[in-house]
């Protein structure tokens, strides 16, 4: 064929079969507001009314939906949904003022709730309405479940916040540049000026806090977030406060996938200074929110509901070969009965499991010198795995080294630094930071918090220090799921300062975000005795251990044998009929089987990859579902 007709073809043939056409509409408000909606249609009506999948952004819809061209494509002419893209109140051609999402809940105006309410009650669609997205586009989708829609079936938030608080103000310390470098580019001035004036938590704050209708929220939700993301506690909290304590309609049907990502780069390998392996690789898009709302809108059976709970990424050095830096999986909240591991700080700088000798190291800390900001858990500024070693010997750094790990430790689950320390001022920030030390001298960041003085026994309230006692700080290091590996050390950092990730703090007792001075403070940290500082890590042993793990095996099942890439199941001779199907972490089945006339073996042929596969086994007795774990095959 002549190149240039074959063109044309290709031409004709692409148009005639994605032919979605558009519309734009302004959804009003009860106070009479219009929100200004893009929306997509599919151009085969054979399949109306359509369900409807959400997206509400204060980025710009029209120019969001001009670089989704595929995405709408795969929304209404493959799945033949209706897509609606929504500037929010006051962005861009939306009327109104924004008020920083707190028009997008369950208060006074329910911005969400009458969108998704609008959508449902037009001819075109059949009722069920889905919303997704990440970063802005999620936090508006816990804001809209947590005022109870009867219509929205379903949501896919990734990368976003439940609580907008413990964001805002980490530890009780303001997260300066985050939120002044968002707010100033996305909102009205003075909506940061109400931000800083209130620094502790209050009714103000209740609006954007989903825990405060926790029990009232009704809707599927498959969270997605990564390591180092600013908003994973959050997120993390969102998904157990839903899965066991949300409305009928929530308990039981919440999924997350944790990987190892930053903000913006979900499911790309790249941390920071790290490059993790290609299994770290994971098309969200495709392998789970196409999955998921097929299954909530449009009744398909596709296994996504048959996989894991949870799907957690345990991190690892990435020079190293072994069970780290692999996917593990959990039907049950995974933070739960965990080992503990305590290491204690001490006044020559080391790390042990034992106490030590009473002793105690002071420092200098100034505001006007504080300690950089290297990675982390950042929205604006580099975030990631970045080596501490520019920072690590400051003269207002205290420093603790474990001993050569002989057996890999697997962090798995919240970090917390419980430190005894006075001041000699009325107020100051404690800081610590776990890292890797490689056994070249790299001090490569785990996780890391702070904790503000005055915020140390409650957010909503502030007690100043007396200068000079001691008091009990428990910082809370975030999670994590790291394994220090034989050969390298654990390392922890304390300070007072991490800026500009956070503000630095004045060491006054004058109101947060607003001292008229600052002050040098001398901050004294403490060991053994009564005074034992200590580093407290939530541990999992198990994780790694075996090759090839049976978690349920009943009824028809007699053993399974996993050989290289072949699985081997022995069936009890009793069955006429057994049907095989093995499912990937995603929910795609990877290889079928079934056998006849009371045979006693099937032998499926695994995929190359290591991971967890789902087996569903239909025979005469029912259906079975158990899980194999595929490593070092």
């Amino acid at each position: 064929m002549n190149s240039k007709w074959y063109c044309v073809f290709v031409f004709l043939l692409f148009t005639s079969t994605f032919a979605f056409f558009r519309d734009t509409v302004r959804i009003r408000m009860h106070d009479g507001v219009g929100l200004y909606t893009i929306l997509f249609f599919p151009n085969d009506t054979s399949y109306s009314p359509f369900p409807a999948l959400l997206i509400r952004t204060p980025y710009n819809a029209e120019s969001r939906a001009s670089r989704m061209t595929a995405f709408i494509r795969s929304v209404t002419d493959v799945r033949h949904w209706v897509l609606a893209i929504q500037d929010l109140r006051g962005r861009y051609r939306s009327e109104g003022y924004d008020s920083l999402f707190r028009e997008d809940g369950w208060g006074a105006l329910r911005d969400g709730y009458e969108t998704i309410e609008w959508i449902a009650a037009q001819s075109w669609c059949n009722g069920r309405v889905a919303m997704y997205g990440g970063s802005a586009h999620g936090i508006v989708q816990y804001l809209a479940a947590g005022a109870k829609p009867p219509h929205l079936v379903a949501a896919f938030p990734v990368c976003a916040s439940w609580n907008m608080y413990n964001f805002v103000y980490q530890g009780g310390e303001f997260r300066e540049h985050d939120v002044v470098s968002w707010v100033s580019s996305h909102s009205r001035p003075e909506m940061l000026e109400l931000i800083k004036r209130n620094y502790n938590y209050s009714s103000w704050w209740d609006i954007l806090n989903c825990n405060t209708v926790v029990d009232s929220i009704n809707v599927p939700m498959y969270h997605v977030q990564g390591w180092f993301d600013m908003f994973l506690p959050a997120q993390l909290e969102a998904y157990y406060m839903l899965q066991y304590f949300g409305g009928d309609s929530t308990r039981g049907n919440q999924k997350l996938i944790v990987g190892p990502w930053v903000h913006g780069r979900v499911g790309q390998r790249l941390c920071g200074q790290v490059i993790f392996p290609p299994n770290a690789a994971v098309d969200v898009l495709n392998d789970y929110a196409f999955p998921w709302f097929e299954y909530w809108l449009s009744d398909s059976e596709n296994g996504i509901m048959d996989t894991s709970n949870v799907r957690l990424y345990l991190m690892g050095p990435v020079d190293t070969v072994g069970y780290w830096n692999n996917w593990y999986c959990f039907d049950s909240w995974p933070f739960e009965d965990l080992d503990t591991m305590v290491f204690y700080l001490s006044g020559s700088g080391t790390l042990a499991t034992v106490p030590p000798a009473i002793d105690s190291a002071s420092y200098d800390f100034d505001p006007r010198n504080p300690v950089p900001t290297r990675g982390g858990h950042n929205l604006t500024l580099p975030a990631g795995i970045y080596d501490q070693s520019p920072v690590w010997n400051r003269a207002d750094v205290l420093t603790f080294v474990s001993e050569v790990a002989t057996r890999p430790i697997n962090i798995f689950g919240q970090v917390t630094l419980k430190l005894f320390a006075s001041s000699n001022r009325f107020d100051t920030d404690f800081t610590g930071k776990i890292v890797d030390i490689y056994p070249d001298g790299r001090k490569m960041l785990i996780t890391d918090g702070i904790l503000m003085a005055r915020h140390r026994l409650g957010f909503d309230r502030e007690d100043f220090l007396v200068p000079g006692e001691v008091y009990e700080f428990r910082i809370n290091l975030g999670y994590t799921a790291y394994t220090i590996v034989p050969g390298h050390r654990l390392g922890l950092a304390v300070s007072s300062s991490n800026y500009p990730k956070y503000a630095v703090n004045p060491n006054t007792n004058q109101p947060v975000n607003a001292s008229t001075d600052t002050l040098v403070v001398r901050n004294t940290v403490y060991f053994g005795g009564t005074h034992a500082s200590c580093l407290i890590l939530q541990i999992n042993p198990s994780l790694g251990v075996a090759e090839a793990h049976v978690e349920s095996a009943r009824d028809e099942i007699r053993s399974i044998v996993i050989a290289g890439d072949m699985l081997s199941i022995k069936i009890n001779r009793g069955e006429k009929m057994v049907d095989v199907f093995v499912y990937d972490i995603s929910g795609r089945i990877v290889a079928r089987k079934s056998a006849e006339g009371r045979a006693s073996r099937l032998t499926l042929k695994l995929p190359p990859q290591n991971g967890i596969y789902l087996i569903r086994v239909m025979s005469d007795s029912g259906v079975r579902r158990f899980k194999v774990l595929k490593v070092g095959g």
